[in-house]
């Protein structure tokens, strides 16, 4: 399988929910995360844990919200002029 398949592979909601979430906020991203999705923290909780229903509309407001971030940092950056240094060392 290659990487890209791995990127574009389904993922359970809630696991989609929480890499969004990290990568946006980091480590503590639920509360955040809730705020910018207009949901109470505990909901965020009970998604992740598999208590309540996570809907494919909270995923998709959650990438857009990502997306609608990185517009606002590549208008402060501008877009990589050379590619990232991977630190693989394979």
């Amino acid at each position: 399988m290659t990487m890209m398949d791995h990127m574009t592979e389904k993922i359970p909601n809630a696991q989609r929910l929480a890499q969004i979430g990290e990568v946006l906020y980091g480590k503590r991203w639920q509360r955040q995360l809730a705020e910018a999705l207009g949901k109470d923290e505990a909901q965020i909780r009970r998604w992740i844990k598999g208590q309540s229903v996570l809907d494919d509309t909270v995923i998709e407001q959650a990438e857009d919200i990502g997306h609608a971030r990185r517009a606002e940092i590549d208008a402060v950056l501008g877009k990589p002029k050379r590619k990232a240094k991977s630190t693989d060392q394979n």
